[in-house]
Order: C-alpha cells, then sequence, then structure tokens
C-alpha cells in the first residue's frame, strides 16, 4: 500500500504525462499527424519507444515469475531475433516505407485487392486486441496492488487512462514519452535488483548459490512437439524467427512506429538497434527473476506472501509493494503503469488506423493531391500521407480539406476510444487464465503471425502469386491453425497435436503459404504487379552499407548462441 510520499510521486508522473499529451496533442490537424506524427519523428525515439513496448510491464511481471517457475530458458524466446531483423531491413521495411502508407495492409490492397485486404486487416484487429487486452490486465495487476482495488475496477481505471493519453496525444506523444519511461523502467529494475541482493544472505554470490543449476540451463534440445509444457531450442528458433519477422514488419502496432519515421534508412535503423538490444533487456529481466528466487527461497515474509496470491504475475510487484523504500516504490510503480499505459496505446493507434484506413477508407486530403500530381509514381503516398509539401508550399491546402482533416481528426480519436472499450473486456476475460502474462500474450499472437506474414513474403518475392490464392490461402491457413491450436486442448483424442505454441507461428506460415502459392498458380494475374515486388529496385531501396549490418547481425545471432550454450554447461 503507497503512503502520502508514494501516492504524490504516483499521480504527480501520470498528471505529467496528461499536461505532456495535451501539448503535444493540440497541434494535430489531421489524421497524418495523429496516426504517424507527420513523418517526422527521430530514429531514435522510434527506436527507443519500439524496445519500450516491448519491454513493458508485461515483461517486468511475466519474465520473472516464468523464471521462477521454470528457468531462464526464456533467453531462447530472443536468439533468433537478428535474423528476424535481416530479414525485416531487406524485403519489408522499405516497401512499406517508400509507399508512405499508414495502414500497411494497404500494401495488401494494391498488391493483391481490397478483400484480401480487408481479411488481413481483420485479423490483425481480433488478434491484436485479444493480445492487448491480455496486457492490460497485467497492469491492472498493478494497480490492485496500488490500490488495493479489484482486478476488474483497476482495469477500468488503467482502460480510462490510457484512452484519455491517446485521444489527446496521438502518435508524436507516444513515441516521444516512451523514452521517459524507458529510463524509469531501467531505473526500477537496478532498484529493485539492488534491493534483492541485499536482502539474500551472502549477497550475489548468495544470489546464485541458492538459484538452482538446472535453473541455468537455457538450451532445452527437444522438439517441442508433443507436449505443450516448456520452452525447446528448434521451436523458439524456427517458430520466433517467423514470430519475429511478422510482429516487427506485419504488425501494424510496431510498423506504424517506423512508419513514422523521416526516410527508409530511419526506419531500417529503428529496427537495426531494437536486434541489437533486446536481448540484453530480457536478460535483464531474467536476472530479475534469479534474485527473486534467491529472496523468495531466503525470506520466509516474500515467500508467504507470494505462495498466498493469487496473481499468476505477482513476484516482482509484491516484493516493490513490501520491500522496496518510500519514495523509490512511488517512483517504480508509476513508471511500471506508465509504461504499460504507452505501451497500450500503441496498440490503441494500430486497431484504431487500421479500422480507419481499411475499412472506412479514411484518408488526408493532401495525399490524395500528391497521387493526382505524381500519378503513377509508386513511391508517393497511398493514404495519410505527411504535410511535408503542405509545408513547402507546394500544395495549397483549401477551406474544405482543413474541415475534412478536423472531421477525420475526430472520427479517428472516436473509433480509439471504441476499441479501448473493447480491448478493455477482453482484458475482463483473461484474469481467469492460468497462464503467465508474457506467454498469454506470445501464445495468442502465435497462432496469427505465421498466416499474417504469409501474403506480404509471397506478394513480394513472386509475381504469379494473386489475389484469389492468398484470399484462400489465409482463409484455410486460419481455420488449420486455430486447430491446432485449441482442439488439443480440450479434446483428448487430439492430443497428438500438442507442441510448443512457438511452432503455431510455423505451421500457420506453411499452411497459408502453401494453399495460397498452389491456388495462385491455377489463376491467371490479373494486373500488372511488378511495381510492388523484389523487382522493383526504387521500391526496395538496396543499400551495400546494409549489408555490413546484416554481417553484424549474423555474428551477434552466434554471439548469443554461444552465451546460451556456456550457460546451459554450467
Amino acid at each position: 500500500m503507497l503512503n502520502l510520499i508514494d501516492k504524490i510521486i504516483f499521480f504527480g508522473y501520470l498528471f505529467a504525462l496528461g499536461i505532456a499529451a495535451f501539448i503535444v496533442g493540440r497541434r494535430q490537424k489531421n489524421a497524418a499527424d495523429y496516426y504517424v506524427g507527420s513523418r517526422k519523428i527521430s530514429f531514435l525515439f522510434i527506436s527507443i519507444s519500439i524496445l519500450a513496448t516491448q519491454t513493458s510491464v508485461n515483461s517486468i511481471l511475466g519474465i520473472p515469475s516464468y523464471v521462477k517457475k521454470h528457468s531462464i530458458a526464456w533467453l531462447m524466446y530472443e536468439m533468433a531475433l537478428p535474423l528476424s531483423v535481416i530479414v525485416g531491413c531487406w524485403l519489408l521495411i522499405p516497401v512499406f516505407r517508400n509507399l508512405n502508407v499508414t495502414s500497411i495492409y494497404s500494401y495488401i490492397e494494391v498488391r493483391f485487392s481490397a478483400k484480401a485486404k480487408l481479411l488481413m486487416s481483420g485479423i490483425f484487429l481480433i488478434s491484436r486486441s485479444v493480445a492487448t487486452g491480455c496486457g492490460t490486465y497485467a497492469a491492472a495487476e498493478v494497480i490492485s496492488i496500488i490500490t488495493e482495488f479489484s482486478i476488474p475496477v483497476s482495469i477500468i481505471i488503467l482502460g480510462c487512462s490510457t484512452i484519455t493519453l491517446d485521444l489527446i496525444g496521438g502518435m508524436a506523444f507516444l513515441v516521444k514519452s516512451d523514452t521517459l519511461q524507458m529510463i524509469v523502467l531501467i531505473a526500477g529494475v537496478v532498484i529493485c535488483g539492488v534491493h534483492g541482493v541485499s536482502m539474500t544472505p551472502g549477497g550475489l554470490s548468495g544470489t546464485f548459490k541458492e538459484f538452482p543449476k538446472e535453473k541455468l540451463h537455457a538450451l532445452d534440445f527437444g522438439s517441442g512437439f508433443g507436449t505443450s509444457d516448456g520452452f525447446h531450442f528448434w521451436s523458439m528458433l524456427f517458430g520466433c524467427f517467423i514470430l519475429y519477422i511478422s510482429y516487427y514488419t506485419c504488425d501494424q502496432s510496431q510498423t506504424q512506429r517506423m512508419l513514422s519515421s523521416k526516410s527508409t534508412s530511419d526506419s531500417r535503423k529503428s529496427l537495426f538497434i531494437n536486434g541489437f538490444v533486446r536481448f540484453i533487456m530480457t536478460a535483464g529481466y531474467c536476472f530479475l527473476g534469479v534474485i527473486m528466487y534467491g529472496v523468495y527461497v531466503t525470506n520466509e515474509k516474500f515467500k508467504d506472501l507470494v505462495d498466498n496470491s493469487d496473481m499468476q504475475d505477482g513476484i516482482v510487484p509484491i516484493f516493490i509493494n513490501n520491500f522496496i523504500a518510500t519514495g523509490q516504490r512511488g517512483i517504480i510503480l508509476a513508471g511500471m503503469v506508465a509504461a504499460s499505459l504507452t505501451s497500450l496505446d500503441a496498440a490503441l493507434q494500430a486497431v484504431s488506423a487500421c479500422t480507419m484506413t481499411d475499412f472506412f477508407g479514411i484518408q488526408d486530403e493532401t495525399a490524395k493531391i500528391e497521387a493526382e500530381i505524381n500519378d503513377n509514381d509508386i513511391t508517393q503516398p497511398l493514404n495519410a500521407a505527411s504535410d511535408d509539401k503542405l509545408n513547402d508550399h507546394e500544395i495549397g491546402e483549401s477551406d474544405e480539406s482543413a474541415r475534412k482533416g478536423k472531421r477525420n481528426l475526430l472520427l479517428s480519436r472516436l473509433c480509439t476510444l471504441t476499441w479501448g472499450i473493447i480491448i478493455c473486456c477482453f482484458a475482463l476475460l483473461f484474469q481467469h487464465s492460468a497462464q503467465t502474462v508474457v506467454e498469454g500474450v506470445n501464445a495468442v499472437g502465435s497462432v496469427f503471425y505465421g498466416i499474417v506474414l504469409s501474403p506480404f513474403l509471397l506478394g513480394i518475392l513472386f509475381q504469379f502469386v494473386e489475389a484469389t490464392g492468398v484470399i484462400w490461402g489465409i482463409t484455410i491457413g486460419t481455420i488449420l491453425n486455430c486447430c491446432i491450436a485449441l482442439l488439443p486442448m480440450f479434446v483428448d483424442f487430439f492430443s497428438f497435436l500438442k507442441m510448443d505454441w512457438a511452432w503455431w507461428n510455423v505451421t500457420g506460415f506453411v499452411f497459408t503459404s502453401v494453399v495460397t502459392l498452389i491456388v495462385s498458380s491455377m489463376c491467371p494475374q490479373k494486373k500488372n504487379i511488378e511495381s510492388y515486388t523484389i523487382k522493383n529496385e526504387k521500391l526496395m531501396e538496396p543499400s551495400s552499407k546494409w549489408n555490413i549490418a546484416y554481417g553484424t547481425l549474423f555474428l551477434y545471432f552466434c554471439f548469443i548462441l554461444f552465451i546460451l550454450f556456456r550457460l546451459t554447461a554450467i
């Protein structure tokens, strides 16, 4: 329970965020300002923002809990990331950034058809809203500890705060505020770690002594088939390779931030930085789990509090609330909750942008004028373009376009409000789950990530792939993958289909790709699409300097494998 000083720090911090959101948000004139910050955001802010989203309260709650229950095998989840970043920077990011889209699913429309776009966008809206509901529940656990409110009441409080910041601030605020959240989160992890080590007999050496050696085994070379109760090397390598390509480059919640950068090169840089830093951050969270385990087995009070708690991911919040000093406690909890707000804001922005762009056709009037001027130049905006030419007085903004811009901005915010309510409902449902939060988020996403990735990769790599094949591939791939994921849970006869959830990324990608290729091979291509494939160098924007970066990422992948092998050999 917070005392007066903690409450002042906590609520003062949230109030300051609200003021900052208002200052940034009042400059918005249209949907482009709201969704992509007029494409003028620095790649450093974008890279930190993406990293903050990935290492938010979900991680600080879920990963230490996983380490306490199982082992540090969660590190395997990160080993394929450098390889995925190579594919994303080379093939996907340049396509989306050079087309200046607001919704990445607009590429599916110009490459295939409007029906394929709606199908893809619909899958994203469902999967992302469910996963975000899971994340909202995680943050509500922290609110519950702070205020002693019930989980449902805490979800409502968090939902109202999130929606308010998103409605006011927009993407420009979210990206910049995440830098502050990242600093506070790192400070919180350090404070928790230092206090935990000081409470463990023998300090740091005592912490490692208390941690069982079998829990240090970071690698398990099982196949991951026939079981669903752990992490295995091959499922993590192949499954997470697909997952990360899809998540970072085909998931609107992440790609929308990279689309807010000034250039394709800046978008690549923001993803490249994440390819390096994320493993380090995850290792830090695993180390925090090791420290928490040391306190858990040596401190009876802490052990009783954790064992008697009904929260699946309560080990870190319980430690903060009962063993961290006044003032520091308020800072840490404020940072955790504020990080949750900005992470949830990003998801809200993404589902709102897809809904307005893909389903309601809202786009900036400036984009329409630019399209007319540039005619068939495919590198010009498809929707929600930046106002660069407007600012340079190359395009005059009429009163009518200004009114439409304001109307679209209002409709976009109303859409955000609606999705905020829906996500809160999903959060209320997730409280009955037995999984840790971080497992839950990734398990839900893994059903769809491979399915979503397939049309983008096939559309860029193969000219003969066409709309009918994509629609059939997505439909059948979704049905089959949902069957593989759900049937073993409810019908004993299908227990032979049990596998690590990471494999669902691979099965979804394979099912969708095979059906798409077979059907496409039997259907004639109905339009000229070479401009939207790998053959268009202007769209792909190849650069020899990035070959060195790709080589560096591969060496980093090898280094991660070496670290995991060394830990397993202890």
